[in-house]
């Protein structure tokens, strides 16, 4: 899912580009951490905006522990030392390149 969401985020004719979900911290917001991972977010930062999202819910039924807990076990596969070296080489294996990621951050970072 996430090769279409940033084949989006590739295209300048998108922009701005609003995305969302009912609750922001499953794909909408697996794929906020991957876009702001390669943008150089701080971890600590990314981990806070996956926090927020789910201040929403009165209930822990929703179980945004567990699941941030699979997605990072996932991303971590990938190589890197940095969140932004395993969300760049996340990004890679789907197929997309340096300049791929290069022409994001020219466009997201003007």
């Amino acid at each position: 899912g996430f090769r279409k969401v940033f084949r989006v985020f590739l295209d300048e004719k998108n922009y701005p580009i609003d995305f969302h979900c009912i609750g922001g911290a499953d794909r909408t917001g697996c794929d906020a951490w991957i876009l702001n991972g390669i943008l150089g977010v701080a971890e600590d930062d990314l981990m806070k905006d996956w926090e927020l999202t789910c201040f929403e819910y009165e209930s822990q039924a929703f179980g945004h522990e567990s699941r941030i807990d699979q997605f990072l076990k996932g991303l971590n596969k990938y190589p890197g030392v940095t969140m932004k070296e395993k969300c760049e080489n996340y990004v890679k294996a789907l197929g997309f390149t340096d300049a791929d990621l290069a022409k994001f951050r020219s466009i997201m970072l003007k």
